[in-house]
């Protein structure tokens, strides 16, 4: 087995921390001016920011696989029963895989020892990190004697706070919420399948969940694609776009005109990157009207088989129950993401070095 990667990525320099990126300098020097009149570094506070930037990360990832860890040995829900199966996030064993933690290549092959070492481990590497910054950390601030103010230290970490929150904290939210919500799903397909089901009484909940899963997907696709144009926040294929000119335009003498040519260019790039968008939020809406009618088309299916349908196409009100409740996580879940995904929207500084 390879040795096991790094699972964080808080062990690399971030762009907004980096010695090219002046935004930290604007911040920092103002407060050095009048809290000292000792020369400090500047390099050396950027190394302190780092420091914090870690722990900051690594607190995310240690939140993230203790949720792993609590989906894996069912205590993510408190009020689940005992008899609850020992499910692994898929996650977690296709990371497993990826990174050579395990001699299988399917994932429903690993079993649930080797999911709970393999989080275990992890949990530990990431207290292990967080002990070895932190005394980093306390030495650096300890080297700065009296210089080091409880001003600069706020400045500090407000500034990495405010990176860590769109980059880093938002997503891992995200994630979180995406686990927490296929655990109840999970729950709530164990508990329907522990019905006395036949086999129509089977498949009609697969079906039909996964038409309404398609149906809601479809819709926060297209209301992704409309937040986008709002907030400027086109795709990143968009971002390789390009409209080659016939000649390299720096070629050109004529400043005026070389400039003139650019700027009619990048109208046309940017005309374009509007109506492919607009073609996005098209063709996201036709199939956002097919899976609406496939969904209403089989809902009617199954409600006309309650009322008129042989017995066996009939469910139960537990079963309808059911049916609801997981329609309804769906919603949640999605309706979860939504706002997550609009809040980086909003709230993603923009980085420039």
């Amino acid at each position: 087995m390879k040795p096991d990667k790094e699972e964080s990525t808080s062990n690399q320099i971030p762009r907004y921390l980096s010695s090219h990126n002046k935004a930290f300098e604007q911040i920092i020097n103002p407060i050095l001016e009048k809290t000292t009149t000792t020369s400090i570094n500047i390099e050396y506070l950027r190394e302190v920011a780092i420091l914090i930037h870690q722990l900051e990360c690594i607190d995310l990832d240690i939140l993230l696989w203790t949720t792993y860890l609590r989906f894996g040995t069912g205590t993510l829900k408190p009020q689940a029963t005992t008899s609850t199966p020992l499910l692994w996030p898929l996650e977690v064993k296709q990371r497993m895989i990826d990174r050579g933690q395990t001699t299988a290549s399917d994932p429903n092959e690993i079993d649930h020892a080797s999911c709970l070492n393999y989080v275990q481990r992890v949990l530990q590497k990431f207290r292990n990190q967080t002990e070895h910054y932190q005394a980093q950390l306390k030495e650096r601030k300890k080297r700065l004697n009296n210089c080091w103010t409880c001003e600069i230290g706020e400045a500090i970490t407000k500034f990495v706070q405010q990176y860590v929150t769109p980059i880093y904290k938002v997503p891992t939210e995200g994630q979180i919420s995406i686990v927490q919500y296929d655990y109840n799903d999970r729950l709530i397909q164990l508990e329907y399948y522990q019905q006395n089901l036949n086999e129509y009484q089977k498949q009609i909940f697969e079906n039909l969940t996964q038409a309404k899963y398609e149906k809601e997907t479809s819709k926060f696709d297209v209301a992704i694609l409309k937040q986008r144009i709002v907030y400027n926040h086109l795709p990143q294929s968009f971002e390789s776009l390009k409209i080659p000119p016939p000649i390299s335009f720096d070629t050109i003498t004529d400043t005026m005109t070389c400039q003139r040519l650019k700027d009619r260019c990048e109208k046309i790039l940017q005309r374009t990157k509007s109506e492919m968008m607009m073609i996005y939020i098209t063709t996201g809406e036709a199939k956002m009207n097919e899976y609406e009618k496939k969904f209403d088309t089989d809902l009617a299916e199954m409600k006309e088989n309650q009322c008129s349908g042989p017995s066996h196409k009939k469910l139960t009100q537990t079963m309808l129950n059911i049916m609801e409740r997981r329609f309804q996580n769906i919603n949640e879940r999605l309706t979860c993401l939504y706002k997550l995904k609009l809040h980086f929207f909003v709230k993603a500084p923009t980085v420039k070095n």
